[in-house]
């Protein structure tokens, strides 16, 4: 769109405004064109604007907005996000292209609800997934069309997408049955593939992965400059989605019980090229992983290799004494028996303490009790560390800690 064509669409945008305003009683109200504009996008989020969409008036309103919720939390908001096309969502992600952060809330049953265990619950995690992606690409696809039609003279940086949040809302009284069914409802991306790269360079947190999210791997998203990532998921395709183009990973957190092995950590990142040889490497910048599991592992070979591995695939990506905090979950029982009664394994962990964390790093041993551990621990698995010899320069602390679990 360009010349008159492009002046009278936007005319048309602001005279659809001006008569939704003047519909709400506002037109009395002696503000600039534009704020009134901004005003009416600020109170009107997307989900109260009428159909058709797009439509003149998103296309005036949706610029305005910086921030986007995929909310299952009310039956309004969420008829609206599970009648909708991916189509669509993409034409208004296409004219949402100041958007900074994306929130989806999907929704779960209660703790122990019907069909489901005790203590448990189950989610439905492909909830308008396929409108999530279709927003994302149609967003992409809007700001480049945005900044080509200001060239040269464009002042607009190439992103603006900032962070991505999936959260999971209690839907009440729901069971099995119900997220089934929900978990189906908009759950297809778009069908065809973008034709050009999928490039979110501004965008830095993305915060509860869970399962599902796979599905965005092969559509060649990029994101270069993702900082911090927080699953709520242990599977690694969903993880990789996300971390394979990062070059400025800062912090990876599991949660609590929810933790990753040494072995299947390395795997994990090892999804990210190692880089050019000369360069920094994309993870120079890694300062924080949250947690590594270091128990119920079959065998100190495996602990070994797990943490030889790792090391590997730290120091190769230019992780090299860089990480301020390591956090590590063990069992008293394990780490008597795998770590401290074995002079290798002890020395494997402290090989990799010490060649991949800052020499002011932190190293937190977190203790995880069993209701059935064994208290009394066989005297020689406390003294074995004598017959140790030669340790890394960590390893007489490390060794103290251990030995206090």
């Amino acid at each position: 769109m360009c010349g008159n064509d492009a002046s009278a669409a936007s005319d048309e945008a602001i005279a659809a405004v001006f008569k939704a305003i003047r519909l709400q009683g506002w037109s009395g109200l002696p503000l600039p064109r534009e704020l009134h504009v901004g005003v009416y996008a600020f109170v009107n989020p997307v989900w109260c604007l009428k159909p058709p969409l797009p439509s003149p008036l998103s296309g005036a309103v949706l610029q305005h907005h910086t921030e986007l919720v995929i909310d299952c939390s009310n039956t309004r908001q969420r008829t609206f996000w599970e009648t909708m096309t991916p189509q669509t969502a993409y034409e208004l992600g296409k004219q949402m292209i100041n958007l900074r952060c994306l929130i989806r809330r999907y929704p779960r049953t209660p703790e122990g609800a019907p069909g489901v265990r005790s203590g448990y619950y189950v989610g439905a995690y492909g909830w308008c997934h396929g409108i999530f992606v279709a927003l994302v690409e149609g967003h992409v696809a809007g700001r480049r069309l945005a900044r080509e039609k200001e060239w040269p003279t464009t002042t607009s940086v190439e992103g603006s997408l900032q962070s991505f949040v999936f959260e999971a809302v209690v839907l009440s009284n729901s069971g099995r049955p119900e997220m089934t069914q929900l978990n189906n409802i908009n759950i297809t991306p778009p069908t065809a593939t973008p034709s050009q790269a999928i490039s979110l360079p501004a965008l830095t947190h993305v915060k509860g992965i869970h399962l599902g999210l796979s599905a965005i791997d092969g559509r060649g998203w990029a994101m270069p400059a993702l900082q911090r990532v927080f699953s709520v998921s242990t599977d690694m395709a969903h993880i990789r989605a996300f971390i394979a183009t990062t070059q400025s990973l800062v912090q990876l957190e599991m949660p609590q019980n929810m933790e990753m092995m040494p072995l299947q950590l390395a795997e994990l990142l090892q999804s990210i090229p190692a880089g050019q040889q000369g360069s920094p490497g994309p993870l120079a910048n890694l300062r924080v992983i949250l947690r590594i599991k270091v128990y119920e592992i079959e065998s100190t070979d495996m602990i070994r290799d797990g943490f030889r591995d790792l090391q590997k695939c730290l120091v190769d990506r230019g992780c090299s004494k860089c990480i301020t905090y390591l956090d590590l979950s063990m069992r008293r029982s394990d780490c008597h028996s795998l770590i401290l009664n074995d002079s290798a394994t002890f020395k494997a962990l402290a090989t990799f303490i010490n060649t991949t964390c800052a020499a002011s790093g932190k190293v937190c041993c977190r203790f995880l009790r069993c209701a059935d551990e064994v208290r009394d621990i066989p005297l020689n698995n406390l003294v074995s560390y004598t017959r140790f010899d030669k340790v890394p320069g960590c390893g007489p602390q490390l060794l103290s800690i251990l030995q206090k679990l």
